[in-house]
């Protein structure tokens, strides 16, 4: 059987399973696999799938030493000779938090549902359709018959959400390197609009406390405003944290648009390659300070105030180079006012979120592939882009060097980590014929 002919018939083939592939989304969604509750999921649900497929080697372990929190993965000999390629994703989603459900969401998060050719759900975009894309890919391919000459690895991790890849994609990419070989592919399924995304920004996050003096919100005028000779003033009576934090975001909202108008790139934030089609926009830069608080009571000036948030840059920039001018920005602030000078706020950078970016060129061998595979499932040319957050092919890519890229269904503008997410069944479908075909290609087929 010619290559054209295998995926005629595991296109037709998934066709004809569309419902089932939509069914087990549906199922995947149901699971609240939030954060580090991923285990049930795991254990109900993926293990048992790839059990009863045609694998030569299906493993779950826990690498968590506090907690039970498997990851799954999966190995399908070939019949040697060719080259091997490792889909990845990760089985966690993010919270959803009681406003949110409250006063955001249209429907359960939990409870799919199916409207205008879109599932609704909490991971349906981020990124259980993209998993369920590529699981049913290979098992059409070993319902279909298929020989191929190289190894197909699939792996379903946890702790990608919660910053964990020491739990979850590390040990087990690594296990997969000890019994399989290294892959001489990787394909992350997170949601870039079925795009090949083949550059990512590095992440840091950020933290800043600031110290004001609590005081009885009567007094705010003696705090703000200058008084006759006599009275007290300013810090005399009190100081106002949340004026610092306002103006601090000022002072970053101005860094960004520096950053954002200083680097253009032909693939991250660069419009799309060769077609400027893409979904991501422009600017690969952005400073989110995701967490504002201050104070303690409505009836006193706020006596302190923090931000908590993260730092998206582009991947070819140094990651310390950017941190020092991210620092230097809040130093030179501080070093303005008397009252932060002798009080000078902690800032923390990088002590919970630190994530190298990763890049692969657009011309690799893989990426090629890929999006030829793509254009043989969809007939539509392939758009190269850039992924504009972070996955865990980062650290697949910084710490195992493999050549890794992201493509999958669904979009982050879709409701992730937000309200009312959602995945167009479509997309679902083009990716898990475009991942088998990826298979086919780029693993060749076995000699008879």
């Amino acid at each position: 059987m010619s290559i054209a002919e295998l995926e005629t018939n595991l296109f037709q083939w998934i066709d004809a399973h569309e419902s089932e592939l939509v069914q087990f989304c549906q199922d995947f969604v149901r699971y609240e696999s939030v954060l580090t509750d991923e285990e049930q999921v795991q254990h109900e649900l993926i293990h048992p799938f790839l059990g009863d497929g045609n694998y030569d080697i299906v493993e779950r372990f826990s690498a968590d030493p506090e907690k039970e929190r498997s990851n799954v993965w999966a190995a399908w000999h070939g019949a040697r000779g060719g080259r091997s390629v490792l889909f990845n994703g990760h089985a966690d989603v993010v919270p959803v938090f009681p406003h949110e459900r409250e006063h955001r969401w249209h429907r359960d998060p939990f409870d799919p549902v199916i409207e205008d050719g879109n599932i609704y759900g909490r991971g349906s975009t981020d990124m259980k359709s993209g998993i369920t894309a590529f699981l049913w890919a290979v098992k059409g391919l070993q319902d279909c018959g298929a020989r191929l000459a190289g190894d197909v690895l699939v792996s379903v991790v946890v702790g990608e959400e919660s910053g964990h890849p020491q739990f979850g994609v590390l040990p087990t990419t690594r296990a997969q390197i000890e019994r399989c070989g290294r892959p001489d592919f990787m394909i992350v399924a997170e949601p870039t609009h079925t795009e090949i995304h083949t550059i990512s920004g590095g992440y840091f996050g950020f933290e800043v406390e600031i110290q004001g003096r609590e005081v009885h919100v009567s007094e705010s005028n003696f705090v703000n405003y200058p008084q006759r000779y006599g009275l007290p003033q300013g810090a005399e009576v009190g100081v106002d944290a949340s004026r610092f934090l306002r103006e601090m975001l000022d002072r970053l909202e101005q860094l960004e648009r520096r950053w954002i108008m200083e680097w253009r790139h032909p693939v991250l934030g660069g419009g799309g390659y060769p077609l400027p089609l893409d979904r991501q926009g422009v600017a690969p830069f952005f400073i989110n300070p995701g967490r504002i608080e201050a104070g303690d009571w409505a009836g006193s000036i706020p006596g302190h105030a923090r931000m908590e948030g993260g730092v998206l840059y582009p991947g070819w920039l140094d990651g310390e180079s950017v941190r020092a001018d991210f620092r230097a920005e809040l130093e030179a602030y501080v070093e303005r006012d008397p009252w932060l000078r002798e009080n000078p706020p902690d800032i923390r950078i990088g002590e919970v979120y630190d994530v190298p970016p990763f890049d692969t060129p657009v011309d690799h061998a893989g990426c090629e592939t890929l999006a030829a595979s793509f254009a043989a499932a969809t007939g539509e040319q392939a758009v190269f882009s850039g992924f504009k957050g972070v996955h865990d092919g980062c650290y697949v890519q910084e710490e195992l060097g493999l050549d890794v890229v992201a493509m999958g269904p669904g979009d982050l503008a879709f409701g992730a980590h937000g309200a009312n997410e959602y995945v167009p069944i479509e997309q679902m479908i083009s990716c898990a014929k475009a991942f088998a075909s990826m298979a086919i290609r780029w693993c060749g087929l076995a000699e008879e």
